[in-house]
């Protein structure tokens, strides 16, 4: 009987461990079939792309997430207001892993959503006013998503194009690159962000 070798966020592979990972795909291939997932295909190497079957999944609507979150809150017995999904789905669209560890949080810390909606724009206001002592302690917290803040951040920026100007958009947003492209790299995170 072949056994399954499932990869998730195989996307965030080096190209090194992917042309490994070929290599021991033709030589197994009697005894394994892989499944691969991730979010950017073209991180992916051809070879391996060409040994697979590739499903696209479509992000659901805000109104099927928000129905989503709505149960999982029922379920959990999580208080929430309406107004609070629809924060957390302001902040996160389209990433529904970051909107439901979001709801563990809550759950876990048993605090309301709306703590959890209004930390993103406390901690932007912390970021643009440059209280870094602040900044530190939450990075440093273990329960701060940095990837999840880089994209809300970003948003903030690009809705505030305006006040802002292009300069400053164009370079936060480059920091904000090479954090996601640390992250991607294995760097420790904490520290480019901080930088």
């Amino acid at each position: 009987t072949k056994r399954l070798v499932f990869m998730d966020e195989f996307d965030g592979c080096t190209s090194i461990a992917q042309n490994s990972l070929r290599n021991l795909m033709e030589e197994f291939s009697d005894n394994i079939f892989c499944i691969f997932s991730g979010n950017d295909i073209a991180k992916i190497i051809e070879p391996i792309r060409s040994r697979c079957i590739v499903f696209n999944f479509e992000t659901p609507d805000e109104k099927q997430i928000l129905n989503r979150l709505k149960t999982i809150c029922d379920i959990e017995h999580i208080l929430y207001e309406t107004s609070d999904l629809f924060g957390i789905l302001d902040n996160s669209y389209p990433d529904i892993r970051s909107m439901i560890l979001t709801l563990q949080r809550a759950k876990i810390e048993n605090k309301a959503l709306s703590f959890y909606v209004n930390e993103v724009n406390q901690l932007i206001d912390v970021v643009l006013h440059s209280n870094i002592k602040e900044l530190y302690q939450k990075v440093f917290s273990h329960s701060f998503d940095i990837l999840a803040f880089n994209k809300q951040l970003f948003k903030y920026l690009y809705d505030n194009f305006d006040k802002y100007g292009y300069d400053k958009v164009a370079k936060a947003s480059r920091y904000l690159a090479d954090t996601e492209k640390s992250f991607n790299l294995g760097i420790t995170l904490e520290i480019v962000f901080l930088a």
